[in-house]
């Protein structure tokens, strides 16, 4: 997380000094070597699951929110390196209203 604060001052400084925020790229790799227990909070149930979807999580759509108000961020892209979504600052509360 100390790194995540350190890339946002970086960010908000810039766009205090004119700059745009035009997207954030977040990557959804495929994980082909998943196993149960690992950093990624993999269960047996889950260790199948490969990844790669191009949905933004809950949690990143709430990050996405917050970097559109405080920094005007334009654009969210999620990628998991063959396809990318890209989603605009205004249609970020459509997502909202779908999360649980």
């Amino acid at each position: 997380q100390k790194l995540r604060s350190e890339v946002t001052d970086r960010v908000r400084a810039d766009v205090a000094q004119g700059f745009e925020f035009v997207a954030h790229l977040h990557n959804h790799p495929f994980l082909f070597d998943r196993q149960p227990g690992d950093r990624l909070w993999t269960t047996p149930e889950t260790v199948g699951d490969v990844a790669g979807a191009v949905a933004p999580s809950t949690n990143d759509v709430r990050v996405y929110q917050q970097y559109a108000s405080e920094l005007r961020l334009q654009q969210a892209w999620v990628t998991n390196g063959l396809d990318t979504l890209r989603i605009r600052a205004a249609d970020l509360g459509k997502l909202a209203a779908a999360a649980p």
